[in-house]
């Protein structure tokens, strides 16, 4: 079965021959069944397939963000997608009473965890489409009385500040979960109070190739801090290893993290190698993230490694210097990402790409670079200055599910 959310994308390829029994799609389109239109079907013309190995068969090539690299096909099999279910429906804020505001893309990671486990445990699901604008999300939170959520930081972001402008607020929510990339403290502090009337505010953490949920902050627990994604969920295992020694690490000790659980993906489709370094020499998954865990057990992402920049031989956390612009300047600043660039004697310089707010294009725009490059002079050691220069963009590149695209955006900075 072939699935599609972009009819308008998928009217536009050529013509292929697709070995495929049906296809349907989310909303209308000629050759394609409407999912909203199974209901209606008569039950005998569905027929159940059997599956004799669960644990090896596929259910689903679900291709990861490629944020730092080309998008990679995990194999999802049908004894990984039943143990996420049953697993994370005890950590996730919402259940059948609930209406989940569905706007995930569902070929995405995402989207086919969240949206569909939650139809599987018979929550009510609004499904709308992916990308729109924080306004249009909360509109669609009013239109269908949503209660719950999950959403990428940069959705809740924007959401955050357009509620902040227009003192409009979300009362018909009740759980909201975060996820997908790191989680600014400055944007979760304003959030919790912009959402004041929430019972559950969940910072997760999980990817792709775990299909589904590794980390989350229990649900009505008042001890999580800002920045936590909080604990292992049920079945996973977590280690975090030196990068050089591969050893096992201690607390407030910053390494990869690797994990294990019930619901990890079999492998990368038709790509061995990637597959192969999926794995440690124990057999542990490779998360390719830098992060660390307190004395409670609750884990803290730094980054992506591959996001991290390396100026004067020392590593520079694209996060930490956002976190402190956004803090720093909340009223001029709207988004920011930071990034590095080639330098011939730096090896790579951090350069911010800054989209203002009303009120940051009223400021004189030299002035402000001068203001934030010594404000990371004051505050951070002398490898994360943004020896790269600030550029004041209109857009940033982004993911259909709000990521940056940090290598994309590199580039254009080195261009301009």
């Amino acid at each position: 079965v072939f699935v599609t959310m972009d009819i308008d994308l998928w009217n536009e390829c050529p013509p292929a021959e697709l070995s495929m029994k049906e296809l349907f799609c989310m909303g209308r389109a000629t050759g394609f069944v409407c999912a909203s239109n199974f209901s209606a079907l008569n039950e005998q013309e569905f027929e159940e397939v059997t599956v004799i190995d669960p644990r090896n068969t596929v259910l689903a090539v679900c291709y990861t963000s490629g944020t730092t690299g080309l998008p990679k096909g995990a194999e999802i099999t049908h004894y990984n997608y039943v143990a996420y279910f049953c697993t994370s429906r005890l950590h996730l804020p919402w259940g059948e009473n609930d209406v989940l505001l569905g706007q995930c893309p569902i070929m995405h990671g995402s989207g086919m965890v969240i949206i569909f486990a939650a139809l599987m445990d018979g929550t009510t699901c609004a499904v709308i489409p992916s990308g729109l604008t924080p306004l249009e999300i909360m509109d669609a939170v009013d239109k269908y009385k949503a209660t719950a959520a999950f959403l990428f930081p940069s959705e809740l972001q924007g959401m955050v500040r357009e509620m902040q402008r227009t003192g409009r607020g979300l009362p018909s929510m009740r759980g909201i979960a975060v996820g997908g990339s790191v989680l600014p403290t400055t944007v979760a502090e304003a959030a919790r109070q912009a959402f004041s009337g929430v019972e559950n505010f969940l910072n997760m953490y999980g990817m792709t190739e775990a299909c589904g949920i590794l980390t989350s902050q229990p649900k009505n627990d008042k001890q999580h801090t800002d920045n936590d994604v909080g604990v292992p969920t049920t079945t996973v295992e977590i280690k975090v290893v030196d990068l050089a020694t591969g050893h096992k690490l201690g607390p407030h000790q910053t390494g990869e993290i690797c994990y294990r659980n019930s619901s990890a993906v079999k492998s990368y489709h038709k790509r061995p190698k990637e597959t192969a370094e999926l794995f440690d020499e124990e057999g542990w998954y490779r998360s390719g993230d830098a992060g660390y865990y307190d004395e409670d057990g609750r884990f803290y992402i730094v980054d992506r490694l591959k996001q991290m920049i390396k100026c004067m031989d020392n590593q520079v956390v694209p996060a930490e210097l956002e976190e402190l612009l956004l803090r720093e300047y909340g009223a001029e600043i709207a988004e920011v990402c930071v990034v590095g660039i080639p330098h011939s004697e730096l090896g790579e310089a951090p350069a911010a790409a800054v989209i203002l707010t009303e009120k940051g294009h009223e400021c004189d725009r030299q002035n402000l670079a001068e203001s934030i490059k010594d404000t990371v002079k004051r505050n951070l050691a002398v490898h994360k200055h943004l020896y790269g220069g600030v550029f004041f963009v209109e857009s940033l590149p982004k993911t259909e599910t709000g990521k940056y695209t940090r290598s994309a955006l590199s580039r254009s900075l080195v261009a301009a």
